[in-house]
Protein backbone atom coordinates (compact mmCIF):
# COMPACT_ATOMS: atom_id res chain seq x y z
CA UNK A 1 0.00 0.00 0.00
CA UNK A 2 1.30 3.31 -0.63
CA UNK A 3 1.42 6.76 1.26
CA UNK A 4 0.03 10.07 0.43
CA UNK A 5 0.23 12.98 2.19
CA UNK A 6 -2.72 15.80 1.69
CA UNK A 7 -1.72 19.58 1.82
CA UNK A 8 -4.25 22.53 1.33
CA UNK A 9 -4.75 25.55 4.05
CA UNK A 10 -8.85 24.91 3.45
CA UNK A 11 -9.55 22.43 5.66
CA UNK A 12 -12.75 21.37 3.41
CA UNK A 13 -10.59 20.82 0.31
CA UNK A 14 -8.44 18.38 2.55
CA UNK A 15 -11.48 16.60 3.78
CA UNK A 16 -12.73 16.49 0.29
CA UNK A 17 -10.15 14.91 -1.06
CA UNK A 18 -9.34 12.64 1.64
CA UNK A 19 -13.12 11.54 1.79
CA UNK A 20 -14.33 11.28 -1.75
CA UNK A 21 -11.65 9.43 -2.82
CA UNK A 22 -11.50 5.23 -2.36
CA UNK A 23 -8.08 5.85 -1.96
CA UNK A 24 -7.98 1.67 -0.70
CA UNK A 25 -8.95 0.59 -4.15
CA UNK A 26 -6.17 2.93 -5.92
CA UNK A 27 -3.83 1.12 -3.22
CA UNK A 28 -3.16 4.31 -1.33
CA UNK A 29 -3.78 5.08 2.44
CA UNK A 30 -3.92 8.29 3.75
CA UNK A 31 -0.93 8.87 6.05
CA UNK A 32 -1.77 12.51 7.53
CA UNK A 33 -2.97 16.00 6.63
CA UNK A 34 -0.82 19.10 6.60
CA UNK A 35 -2.18 23.14 6.91
CA UNK A 36 0.89 24.67 5.24
CA UNK A 37 4.31 24.15 3.29
CA UNK A 38 6.33 23.82 7.03
CA UNK A 39 4.07 21.35 8.56
CA UNK A 40 4.10 18.99 5.42
CA UNK A 41 7.87 19.49 5.28
CA UNK A 42 7.90 18.10 8.37
CA UNK A 43 5.58 15.17 7.80
CA UNK A 44 7.20 14.56 4.73
CA UNK A 45 10.48 13.89 7.08
CA UNK A 46 8.78 11.87 9.15
CA UNK A 47 6.40 9.66 7.26
CA UNK A 48 7.95 9.66 4.10
CA UNK A 49 5.22 9.65 1.81
CA UNK A 50 5.22 8.11 -1.73
CA UNK A 51 2.72 10.89 -3.31
CA UNK A 52 1.68 14.48 -1.84
CA UNK A 53 -1.03 16.24 -2.58
CA UNK A 54 -0.21 20.08 -1.68
CA UNK A 55 -1.56 23.38 -2.67
CA UNK A 56 0.28 25.99 -4.92
CA UNK A 57 0.03 28.95 -2.74
CA UNK A 58 0.05 28.29 1.42
CA UNK A 59 1.06 30.15 4.58
CA UNK A 60 4.66 30.04 5.66
CA UNK A 61 5.89 27.91 3.17
CA UNK A 62 4.29 27.60 -0.33
CA UNK A 63 3.98 24.42 -2.83
CA UNK A 64 6.57 25.20 -5.19
CA UNK A 65 8.95 26.14 -1.93
CA UNK A 66 8.04 23.25 -0.66
CA UNK A 67 8.95 21.28 -3.69
CA UNK A 68 11.85 23.42 -4.09
CA UNK A 69 12.96 22.29 -0.64
CA UNK A 70 12.43 18.39 -1.01
CA UNK A 71 14.08 18.45 -4.29
CA UNK A 72 16.70 19.92 -3.45
CA UNK A 73 17.59 18.25 0.60
CA UNK A 74 15.90 15.76 1.08
CA UNK A 75 16.53 12.10 0.75
CA UNK A 76 13.27 11.11 0.07
CA UNK A 77 12.00 12.15 -2.77
CA UNK A 78 7.91 11.64 -3.33
CA UNK A 79 5.89 12.43 -5.83
CA UNK A 80 3.95 15.41 -6.18
CA UNK A 81 0.23 16.56 -7.54
CA UNK A 82 0.42 20.54 -7.16
CA UNK A 83 -3.68 21.99 -6.70
CA UNK A 84 -3.41 25.34 -8.49
CA UNK A 85 -5.99 27.83 -9.06
CA UNK A 86 -6.46 29.51 -12.96
CA UNK A 87 -4.52 33.08 -12.28
CA UNK A 88 -1.57 30.33 -10.52
CA UNK A 89 -0.88 28.35 -13.86
CA UNK A 90 2.43 30.25 -15.00
CA UNK A 91 3.23 30.12 -11.37
CA UNK A 92 2.70 26.19 -10.65
CA UNK A 93 4.22 25.10 -14.52
CA UNK A 94 7.97 26.32 -12.65
CA UNK A 95 6.78 23.41 -10.69
CA UNK A 96 7.42 21.06 -13.71
CA UNK A 97 11.03 21.59 -13.45
CA UNK A 98 10.98 19.72 -10.44
CA UNK A 99 8.93 16.60 -11.62
CA UNK A 100 5.64 17.29 -10.60
CA UNK A 101 3.51 14.26 -11.77
CA UNK A 102 0.29 16.58 -12.04
CA UNK A 103 -1.70 19.54 -11.63
CA UNK A 104 -5.38 19.87 -10.75
CA UNK A 105 -6.57 23.67 -11.89
CA UNK A 106 -9.70 25.09 -9.05
CA UNK A 107 -11.25 28.15 -9.38
CA UNK A 108 -10.55 30.96 -7.14
CA UNK A 109 -12.57 33.47 -6.72
CA UNK A 110 -15.64 32.52 -4.59
CA UNK A 111 -18.10 34.42 -6.42
CA UNK A 112 -17.41 32.79 -9.97
CA UNK A 113 -17.08 29.52 -7.81
CA UNK A 114 -20.76 30.11 -6.55
CA UNK A 115 -21.71 30.77 -10.16
CA UNK A 116 -20.38 27.77 -11.69
CA UNK A 117 -21.69 25.49 -9.01
CA UNK A 118 -25.17 27.09 -9.57
CA UNK A 119 -24.85 26.04 -13.63
CA UNK A 120 -23.69 23.16 -12.89
CA UNK A 121 -26.73 22.22 -10.72
CA UNK A 122 -28.59 23.78 -13.64
CA UNK A 123 -27.44 21.16 -15.79
CA UNK A 124 -27.63 18.17 -13.08
CA UNK A 125 -31.77 19.08 -12.74
CA UNK A 126 -31.98 19.94 -16.69
CA UNK A 127 -30.30 16.49 -17.48
CA UNK A 128 -30.74 14.13 -14.74
CA UNK A 129 -32.69 11.51 -17.04
CA UNK A 130 -29.65 11.23 -19.52
CA UNK A 131 -26.62 9.17 -18.44
CA UNK A 132 -24.72 11.78 -16.85
CA UNK A 133 -22.25 11.79 -13.92
CA UNK A 134 -19.71 13.11 -12.22
CA UNK A 135 -16.63 12.91 -14.26
CA UNK A 136 -18.52 13.49 -17.32
CA UNK A 137 -19.96 16.84 -15.60
CA UNK A 138 -16.58 17.78 -14.35
CA UNK A 139 -15.25 17.61 -17.97
CA UNK A 140 -17.94 19.28 -19.65
CA UNK A 141 -17.19 22.20 -17.34
CA UNK A 142 -13.30 21.96 -17.58
CA UNK A 143 -12.87 20.91 -13.53
CA UNK A 144 -11.45 18.52 -11.71
CA UNK A 145 -13.85 15.61 -10.57
CA UNK A 146 -12.99 15.51 -6.84
CA UNK A 147 -12.67 18.92 -5.98
CA UNK A 148 -16.06 19.28 -7.89
CA UNK A 149 -18.10 16.81 -5.77
CA UNK A 150 -16.36 18.87 -3.09
CA UNK A 151 -17.22 22.12 -3.64
CA UNK A 152 -20.81 20.56 -4.51
CA UNK A 153 -21.13 19.19 -1.06
CA UNK A 154 -20.30 22.46 0.24
CA UNK A 155 -22.68 24.61 -1.83
CA UNK A 156 -25.65 22.71 -1.40
CA UNK A 157 -25.34 20.43 1.90
CA UNK A 158 -25.49 16.96 -0.19
CA UNK A 159 -23.36 14.32 -2.27
CA UNK A 160 -23.30 14.65 -5.77
CA UNK A 161 -24.81 11.05 -6.44
CA UNK A 162 -27.05 11.51 -3.30
CA UNK A 163 -28.91 14.79 -5.64
CA UNK A 164 -28.65 12.84 -8.73
CA UNK A 165 -30.58 10.52 -7.19
CA UNK A 166 -33.21 12.30 -5.63
CA UNK A 167 -33.95 13.65 -8.60
CA UNK A 168 -34.35 10.53 -10.25
CA UNK A 169 -36.67 9.26 -7.99
CA UNK A 170 -38.81 12.21 -7.05
CA UNK A 171 -39.63 12.13 -11.22
CA UNK A 172 -39.99 8.38 -11.01
CA UNK A 173 -42.50 8.79 -8.03
CA UNK A 174 -43.93 11.70 -10.40
CA UNK A 175 -44.76 8.78 -13.62
CA UNK A 176 -45.71 6.00 -11.34
CA UNK A 177 -48.66 8.24 -10.19
CA UNK A 178 -49.60 9.77 -13.84
CA UNK A 179 -48.73 6.59 -16.21
CA UNK A 180 -48.99 3.36 -16.52
CA UNK A 181 -45.59 2.38 -17.83
CA UNK A 182 -43.49 -0.38 -16.33
CA UNK A 183 -41.29 -0.20 -13.31
CA UNK A 184 -38.07 -0.69 -15.62
CA UNK A 185 -39.60 1.72 -18.44
CA UNK A 186 -39.34 4.41 -16.13
CA UNK A 187 -36.14 2.93 -14.60
CA UNK A 188 -34.66 4.06 -17.86
CA UNK A 189 -36.67 7.28 -18.42
CA UNK A 190 -35.25 8.84 -15.08
CA UNK A 191 -31.72 7.88 -16.47
CA UNK A 192 -31.20 4.54 -14.52
CA UNK A 193 -30.79 1.53 -16.56
CA UNK A 194 -30.52 -1.09 -14.47
CA UNK A 195 -34.03 -1.61 -13.00
CA UNK A 196 -32.83 -3.62 -9.86
CA UNK A 197 -30.47 -0.83 -8.84
CA UNK A 198 -33.77 1.14 -9.24
CA UNK A 199 -36.04 -0.60 -7.22
CA UNK A 200 -33.46 -1.20 -4.57
CA UNK A 201 -32.43 2.44 -4.46
CA UNK A 202 -36.43 3.51 -4.56
CA UNK A 203 -37.53 0.98 -1.77
CA UNK A 204 -34.55 2.24 0.52
CA UNK A 205 -35.70 5.80 0.14
CA UNK A 206 -39.41 6.03 0.08
CA UNK A 207 -39.95 2.35 2.66
CA UNK A 208 -41.82 1.01 -0.40
CA UNK A 209 -41.38 -0.70 -3.77
CA UNK A 210 -42.41 1.13 -7.08
CA UNK A 211 -45.49 -1.08 -7.46
CA UNK A 212 -46.50 -0.67 -3.89
CA UNK A 213 -45.86 3.33 -4.10
CA UNK A 214 -48.00 3.25 -7.48
CA UNK A 215 -51.00 1.16 -5.85
CA UNK A 216 -51.15 3.47 -2.47
CA UNK A 217 -50.85 6.80 -4.76
CA UNK A 218 -53.48 5.23 -6.68
CA UNK A 219 -55.58 3.67 -3.89
CA UNK A 220 -55.34 -0.01 -5.07
CA UNK A 221 -55.37 -3.12 -2.84
CA UNK A 222 -52.00 -5.14 -3.88
CA UNK A 223 -54.29 -7.90 -5.54
CA UNK A 224 -56.19 -5.50 -7.88
CA UNK A 225 -52.62 -5.71 -10.13
CA UNK A 226 -51.49 -2.91 -11.81
CA UNK A 227 -47.69 -2.69 -14.23
CA UNK A 228 -45.26 -4.36 -12.47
Amino acid sequence: MYKVLIVDDEIFVRKGLINLLDWPSLQFEVCGEAENGMQALAMIREREPDLVIADIRMPLLDGLGLIRRIHEEEPHQPKFIILSGYSDFHYAQQALRYHVSDYILKPVNKQDLAATIEKIKKYIDANFRENIYLKGIAMEFGMNPVYLGQLFRKHYGVYFNEYLLSLRIEEAKRLLRTTRKRVYEIAEMVGIQNADYFAVQFEKREKMTPTEYRNRMLGQSPGDGGAP
